[in-house]
């Protein structure tokens, strides 16, 4: 069974345009989770509307509780029993065979790689609020195609992205039990997959309208950094960020502080 988990907050605006592709899906033997945190607007009754027309739906609502996108999401993972796992934001739009293309990779990788952790994740059109394409690629929009930067930098620079991905129940597993600061949900599990040597397959094609916005709580980059080359590079000066990637790369990888910071400097070498 394919879960998909949903997080949402105050997203009347778009979610609906986000169910109806769900429900277009291709493939349709999937269970909808859904997890609430705290909005103030329609969100819920929205929810409940669709609940009442389709049965796969289930709804955790917790009012008053904001626990953020991060922990939302990974609330869902740990109180949800599947075999797959599918992150959905609730302002994108899913092309139809997404579900379809995922699991065909993700069950042809199985057979090669039976006993690991896998995560399948694509590439991602970018587009504005309307749904007018920004970028054709978020991979060449933000300069992080997996070929070029490869697993040896994915701890530093994550180019999996939470709503593309999907993977299996061993990558679940290794990824639930957590302390401290894991950054976001998608980051957490990637680096948890990859620590253990499991597969994780780049698919270049896009599967979703990535739809960028004012309230998106991450996203395509658009900031502009005084100092750029410190902020791709070294994550400086957010130096709450660094301290917290650092912790989580020595905790998974055995890392200490001069092989973390020559890894680092090889990476802006070769970029």
């Amino acid at each position: 069974m394919i879960a998909i988990l949903l997080s949402t907050y105050n997203g009347e605006k778009y979610l609906r345009e986000q169910l109806e592709s769900l429900y277009l899906q291709t493939y349709k033997e999937f269970q909808l989770f859904v997890r609430d945190d705290g909005s103030t607007d329609s969100t819920i009754n929205i929810l409940q509307e669709y609940k009442s027309r389709y049965s796969n739906i289930t709804l955790f609502t917790n009012e008053g509780t904001n626990m953020g996108a991060c922990m939302s999401f990974m609330w869902l993972l740990k109180n949800v029993e599947a075999e797959y796992y599918m992150f959905c934001d609730q302002d994108d739009i899913w092309f139809s065979s997404k579900v379809q293309i995922s699991l065909d990779a993700l069950e042809s990788e199985s057979k090669r790689s039976e006993d690991k952790a896998i995560i399948v994740h694509t590439d991602l059109i970018v587009t504005d609020s309307k749904l007018d394409i920004t970028a054709y690629s978020l991979w060449e929009n933000d300069n992080t195609h997996p070929s070029r930067i490869t697993r040896k930098y994915l701890k530093l620079v994550n180019y999996v992205t939470g709503c593309t991905m999907i993977f299996n129940r061993k990558a679940r597993d290794l990824s639930i039990d957590y302390t401290g600061n894991i950054l976001m949900h998608d980051f957490w599990i990637s680096i948890c997959v990859d620590s253990s040597k499991g597969a994780i397959v780049s698919l270049p094609v896009p599967t979703i309208y990535y739809r960028q916005h004012s309230n998106n709580t991450i996203g395509a980059s658009k900031k502009q950094y005084r100092f750029p080359i410190l902020q791709r590079y070294f994550h400086m000066p957010d130096f709450s960020y660094s301290k917290n990637l650092y912790n989580i790369i020595r905790i998974k990888y055995g890392f200490g502080f001069v092989k973390y910071l020559f890894l680092r400097i090889n990476y802006y070498l070769k970029f």
